[in-house]
């Protein structure tokens, strides 16, 4: 996000305070829509999917872009919460993605973000799925392996990681311990996952400097439109 459209964020913000204030509109989604009718057998837009742990909506935003949810209550990055499932149902569900856009999509051109608990609109925590955009995937394409890779004006940290270990570690909680964050300083983490090729995948982490105006929204290395292959 350039610094344009964050001081256009908080432009509106503070012209439309009352929208701004709902920040749980996705977690009643969750509750009194998705997890009802996944007891019925039957969904509504935007629920798509229930799954053990993990619950799937479209996003009112993008061609394909998807949201993956806890199915309890979880604020987001600063609650310091293992939901190694999560993530692993997230990625499974690239081909929801390639449905609604009607082409694959290869794993490297994939992204699953979760913006920080200052660049974000709600506090249910919510991992975006997307296409990576072009820009990221060129920053990315000659990477070998852990290193510091500036991606949309901000520097994330990348370290490797292996597809099959997302079923007991939480990307979330691994970048915390990665970069040595205390429990209050959570709150200013951003998390990505980026597919590689093989088996691996990037994680990343960035930290959010407000002073700055830099939020931690990593959800700015997707692209809305999958303008990719």
């Amino acid at each position: 996000m350039t610094v344009a459209r964050r001081l256009l964020l908080l432009a509106l913000l503070a012209v439309f305070p009352a929208q701004a204030a709902d920040r749980d509109a996705l977690w009643r989604i969750v509750s009194r829509q998705c997890l009802p009718q996944a007891a019925e057998g039957r969904f509504t837009p935007p629920c798509l999917a229930v799954e053990e742990g993990a619950v799937l909506l479209k996003d009112r935003n993008g061609v394909a872009q998807l949201l993956a949810l806890p199915r309890d209550q979880v604020s987001g990055v600063e609650a310091g919460r293992n939901q190694p499932g999560l993530w692993a149902a997230a990625w499974g569900w690239r081909g929801r993605m390639q449905g609604l856009l009607g082409r694959p999509i290869t794993r490297d051109w994939m992204a699953l973000t979760v913006n920080s608990s200052l660049g974000r609109s709600q506090d249910q925590f919510h991992i975006h799925l997307d296409c990576l955009s072009r820009a990221s995937h060129e920053g990315l394409a000659g990477l070998m392996g852990e290193g510091v890779v500036r991606l949309e004006g901000h520097d994330y940290h990348v370290w490797p990681m292996a597809e099959a270990d997302l079923v007991r570690q939480d990307p979330v909680i691994l970048a915390s311990e990665r970069l040595g964050l205390a429990s209050d300083e959570r709150t200013r983490l951003t998390v990505a996952l980026a597919g590689a090729l093989g088996d691996r995948l990037w994680l990343l982490a960035h930290l959010a400097e407000p002073a700055r105006l830099d939020f931690g929204h990593a959800e700015e290395i997707q692209d809305h439109d999958c303008q990719g292959p």
